[in-house]
């Protein structure tokens, strides 16, 4: 269905550990390639350790190259939402604020994170130079990504989570676009919030999705939603 649609990439949350793990990895990825789409694997186990984090995304590297015959995974997102782990951390009152600054977070709160992306995307880069890395973030959190950038960190694509109840989406991409001009930018999640008093949305909800894709498209940075 999503191929019918003209998708051509297929966001896919699976962290590979066991043999049986990287089997039904190989026949999800086989399925998107029949039906022309590429990959964003999602590795996103927030609990995993940096060292366990390194040897995972190691052996996804070198399995999926262009040239393996078990597929070629072209973005591989290494965790997800962590910059919300990193705010509330920095928060421990309860006030949190928008995440928009890299001063909203302590450099503890950014250390343990910090360390997991660089064993990664070193992982990755030295195994696997064709595969694309995605870090995102929700919200106004972008201050999660200065700081990463600060530390001297680099990587593919920005990735954005964004709901309707957080507003325009130009207001979170138009100063992405100033502070990372060099960044391919995906929106990862684009969606409204289902609630048990509001799960069946009447189609008038759903212009939030195409008023964003309106200015998605207007801007040349963004590659994907």
């Amino acid at each position: 269905m999503a191929a019918e649609m003209g998708c051509t990439v297929y966001r896919f949350d699976h962290l590979p550990i066991s043999d049986s793990d990287f089997e039904y990895l190989d026949k999800v990825l086989a399925e998107c390639q029949n039906y022309g789409m590429e990959m964003m694997l999602v590795m996103a186990d927030r609990s995993i350790s940096a060292e366990n984090l390194r040897d995972c995304t190691e052996k996804v590297a070198k399995r999926y190259t262009k040239n393996s015959p078990h597929g070629f995974i072209k973005y591989v997102q290494i965790l997800n939402e962590v910059d919300c782990v990193a705010l509330e951390a920095s928060h421990p009152d309860g006030a949190i604020p928008a995440g928009d600054s890299i001063h909203h977070y302590t450099k503890e709160s950014i250390d343990l994170e910090y360390l997991k992306f660089k064993c990664a995307i070193d992982a990755i880069r030295n195994n696997n130079p064709d595969m694309q890395i995605c870090i995102n973030f929700a919200y106004y959190h972008y201050g999660f990504i200065s700081q990463l950038v600060q530390r001297g960190l680099s990587w593919d694509v920005i990735g954005i989570d964004w709901y309707e109840d957080m507003g325009p989406v130009e207001n979170v991409l138009t100063p992405l676009s100033k502070l990372f001009p060099d960044y391919e930018i995906m929106f990862c999640e684009l969606n409204i919030r289902s609630t048990e008093q509001n799960a069946n949305h009447p189609l008038s909800r759903w212009q939030f999705v195409l008023d964003c894709m309106d200015d998605l498209y207007r801007n040349p940075q963004v590659t994907g939603a």
